[in-house]
């Protein structure tokens, strides 16, 4: 199959994923195997869900595939219904929805975004949408959320449709909103400090999650913990697999998570024990302080690319090849 508009073959445009190119040029919608128009819409309904100009918006496919988006407008609900070309042509703008049906209102009116320029950046705020990070696996969906600007990261597995939440930090709705119909099998607490599991006990009460925590943590967290992560323990989300990292220093038993990608570099949620410029706060305790470097050094930096993307949690992503040079400094200045 070939792109007939500038005769690029169809299986190089997978490879380079679509959603950042430009679905209207040169092809049909309806000529896209099926798997690929479901996740093209599955990314676009993440990336207009809580947008503030758009109203509640539930889509319906023929065969009754759904999908739920939109969210941030005080509008009253509405549902739209076609078959999944027709739908995902709407959401990415090339078409004008005049194939849809609309129940409860008019056709919402999408914010015109070219695909070209939906890639991830990592940069959230308090009250925006979230920002999705599609790996060929995995779609990673990052929200700020809370008083203190805490990240949280909504995993979902690409093959199964299963998700995880890392930590249901704040403002429950958002999170439950972001975490959509199909629900999600657990959630992940970085670590015991409470604003990491503000919002755990709602979100667990309405999704029946199990719950996860490093071993060391577990009892500081009100929410009972399910499931108790060893330091090399392995979560499941679908088919794919996270491995913890125990980091003593910031908490007596916070955890980093890593995803090996097998078709790219590692992706690390690292909680409070890394960010852009340093470790995590250790309150001026040396010997804390002194853990928490080593175990970083040791179980993250030693073991892992430079190209490893770190999720913190709070704050911009970074890398670990940013970061890096800057660990002498950080071990001279003692924070």
């Amino acid at each position: 199959m070939t792109d007939s508009a500038s005769r690029i073959p169809f299986r190089r445009l997978i490879e380079v994923e679509l959603h950042h190119v430009d679905l209207g040029v040169g092809y049909e919608l309806e000529a896209l195997p099926e798997e690929f128009v479901i996740r093209e819409n599955d990314f676009l309904a993440q990336r207009f869900a809580g947008h503030p100009d758009v109203v509640p918006t539930t889509t319906v496919t023929e065969d009754g595939r759904l999908w739920t988006t939109g969210g941030g407008s005080d509008g009253a609900p509405v549902t739209v219904r076609g078959t999944a070309p027709d739908i995902l042509g709407w959401l990415c703008g090339r078409r004008d929805g005049s194939a849809l049906t609309v129940d409860g209102g008019g056709l919402p009116v999408l914010p015109r975004y070219r695909l070209r320029h939906m890639t991830y950046s990592g940069t959230v705020k308090v009250g925006g949408p979230a920002d999705v990070h599609e790996l060929t696996d995995l779609m990673i969906s990052k929200v700020a959320v809370g008083p203190m600007n805490n990240n949280a990261y909504l995993l979902r597995c690409r093959a199964t449709g299963e998700q995880l939440l890392i930590d249901a930090a704040a403002e429950a709705g958002v999170l439950l909103r972001l975490i959509g119909e199909d629900g999600i099998a657990s959630v992940v607490t970085t670590h015991r400090h409470g604003d990491h599991w503000q919002a755990l006990a709602e979100v667990v009460a309405a999704t029946g999650a199990r719950t996860y925590a490093g071993r060391y943590d577990a009892e500081g967290i009100p929410v009972p913990t399910d499931e108790l992560v060893e330091d090399g323990g392995t979560i499941r989300v679908g088919q794919v697999t996270l491995t913890a990292r125990h980091l003593t220093g910031h908490t007596p038993g916070s955890v980093a998570l890593v995803y090996d990608d097998p078709h790219g570099a590692p992706h690390l949620f690292t909680g409070d024990c890394l960010f852009p410029g340093g470790v995590g706060n250790t309150h001026k305790d040396p010997e804390a302080f002194a853990s928490l470097l080593h175990d970083v050094e040791t179980k993250l930096f030693d073991r892992l690319p430079d190209e490893t993307w770190v999720y913190p949690g709070h704050g911009h992503d970074t890398t670990l090849g940013a970061e890096r040079p800057q660990l002498p400094r950080w071990r001279e200045r003692g924070w």
